[in-house]
């Protein structure tokens, strides 16, 4: 098999171990990036490599890592699924996903996408696309394929001639937007993402609940501090590095959602709120 998988873990546990024996089972180019800064317990089934990276970059830098693990180990490989360690994929996900790649034809769509399901909120995934001058939000259906600009990393199926064209992801981010950034890049770039509507995965966005206030649909995701800062630093970065009028809109509205979500609806919201204050900040200044 072409193609190898990746999943990036931090502090797992019982569940998480399931999700990567689940994966492992279904391919046989497999490796685990562990960014536990303490040695982690891994389970005896595991049979794919560990190696480990101490969150060394975030979980940018460990997807990083386990791409140029997997790139040097196989070099003949033309993809990689990279994964979360919290996302749960069905079964024949892998060779369901590996036919989708093989039926694109277009060469310009370098990332492979399922459906998702948030556990947490109850909802299917939106896709946002990004036009010249606008954005469109866009929802899966049977049967149907979609090219969206913005995809979570978490269950892509990356083809490697990504790396060469665009690079790897970015560790100035760490986490939050990380996957944004990557796509934007690749859309700036004149490339495109596949959206697979017939496959879903199932994965948690923070501890994400549905609220509504108004006429407004609002999904707090009650990250911590530390990670409220990092969204709101990153969508700045991302919208001065690319300065396009949809990015900016999209990335407003991404800031927006976060200060409205906290002032409405989540705890600690003054040791927030300090944070994304420190968060813009740093975003216009560095």
């Amino acid at each position: 098999m072409n193609y190898a998988a990746l999943v990036v873990t931090y502090y797992p546990d019982k569940d998480v171990f399931e999700n990567i024996l689940n994966i492992q089972n279904q391919i046989e180019n497999f490796v685990v990036v562990d960014n536990s800064n303490i040695p982690s317990s891994f389970p005896k089934e595991l049979k794919g490599d560990l190696i480990k990276n101490q969150n060394t970059g975030g979980l940018a830098g460990g997807i990083n890592k386990g791409i140029k693990y997997l790139l040097k180990k196989y070099p003949n490989i033309e993809g990689i699924f990279i994964f979360d360690q919290d996302t749960k994929i069905p079964k024949n996900y892998i060779n369901s996903m590996i036919n989708f790649k093989k039926s694109i034809k277009d060469p310009k769509v370098l990332i492979y996408a399922p459906n998702f399901y948030d556990i947490n909120s109850k909802t299917f995934a939106s896709f946002i696309k990004l036009g010249k001058y606008s954005l469109k939000k866009y929802y899966c259906s049977k049967g149907k394929i979609i090219f969206p600009t913005l995809v979570i990393t978490s269950g892509i199926l990356l083809d490697v001639k990504a790396i060469e064209k665009v690079g790897y992801f970015n560790e100035n981010y760490l986490i939050d937007q990380v996957d944004n950034e990557y796509c934007i890049r690749l859309w700036i770039s004149g490339f495109k993402v596949a959206v697979n509507c017939d496959i879903t995965i199932y994965h948690s966005i923070g501890n994400r609940k549905r609220k509504k206030f108004l006429f407004l649909n609002i999904k707090p995701n009650n990250h911590s501090s530390f990670r409220k800062f990092l969204i709101i630093r990153n969508s700045l970065l991302t919208v001065k590095k690319y300065f396009y009028s949809p990015v900016l809109i999209w990335e407003l509205s991404v800031i927006s959602h976060e200060f409205l979500s906290v002032i409405l609806f989540e705890k600690e919201k003054k040791k927030k709120l300090k944070a994304m204050l420190k968060g813009l900040y740093k975003g216009l200044i560095d």
